[in-house]
């Protein structure tokens, strides 16, 4: 199976395959082609100024506000897309997320109602060259 970047895009696989590795749901070991960081509506502009700024410096995601910008990425390329969003919001980002790109994406949530907490979790994520929380194989 020819494959799409570094990391295998699950829309290149038959249906039943895709299926059961959105369903896993299992953080990528390599880097997708694109990643997206998703500022969930509600969320403050300093989650992302103050919060997520090493983490943008490292990795150099695609910061967006929209999700309709993903449906310009070709479907040959792995997509990846972490959101930031508060506990109240969580779970409409989520069903928003699923209904709007569904299989093709892995999406990695970050739900904080602390600035500080989040900014904890994504500087040990750039510290540790792991952009979905676990570390990535080596290349």
């Amino acid at each position: 199976m020819e494959q799409y970047g570094l990391w295998e895009n699950p829309l290149a696989q038959p249906a039943a395959i895709a299926a059961d590795v959105r369903q896993q749901n299992t953080p990528p070991r390599q880097k997708a082609d694109f990643h997206f960081l998703y500022i969930a509506p509600g969320v403050s502009i300093d989650y992302f100024f103050d919060g997520a700024r090493k983490f943008w410096e490292t990795f150099k995601v695609i910061v967006i506000h929209d999700l309709a910008l993903i449906d310009h990425v070709p479907n040959r390329y792995s997509v990846a897309v972490t959101s930031i969003a508060r506990s109240d919001t969580a779970p409409v980002i989520r069903q928003q997320i699923d209904s709007t790109l569904g299989d093709r994406i892995y999406h990695d949530p970050l739900v904080y109602d602390f600035l500080e907490d989040l900014q904890l979790t994504l500087d040990v994520r750039a510290e540790r060259n792991e952009p979905y929380g676990v570390p990535l194989d080596p290349t």
